[in-house]
């Protein structure tokens, strides 16, 4: 099933997304199927939702947490999180789905929305 150009939703339940963190899980609209993100193709995310029930420093990346391959970082309490939509939205290197990193064991949950282009 192709998803190009169409809603994509991201998730990623973890209750130890230690490095080197848990690869989000890519769903086309209206599917429970997840698919694979070809070699040529770009994911683009335009909104995510982060919760946490310990408190974490969590950061969605583009395979590592190194330099430039940063998403999102963000410092929670427990039972924390936070919800963005974005007036930009972020592109991830091509044919890379994005990991959920977190700096210590605890669930973490994130949902995301996007849409799939292809090179």
């Amino acid at each position: 099933m192709s998803a190009l150009g169409s809603p994509v939703k991201g998730e990623v339940s973890s209750a130890d997304a230690t490095a080197p963190g848990v690869t989000l899980l890519l769903y086309p609209a209206g599917s429970a199927t997840a698919i694979t993100l070809g070699a040529t193709e770009f994911l683009t995310i335009t909104d995510f939702w982060f919760n946490t029930t310990a408190a974490l420093d969590v950061y969605l990346a583009a395979s590592t947490d190194a330099a430039g391959k940063r998403i999102f970082k963000g410092s929670y309490e427990a039972l924390g999180g936070i919800g963005m939509n974005l007036s930009v939205p972020i592109t991830c290197p091509m044919g890379v789905t994005p990991v959920l990193i977190a700096d210590g064991a605890g669930q973490v949950d994130l949902t995301l929305t996007g849409y799939i282009t292809k090179a």
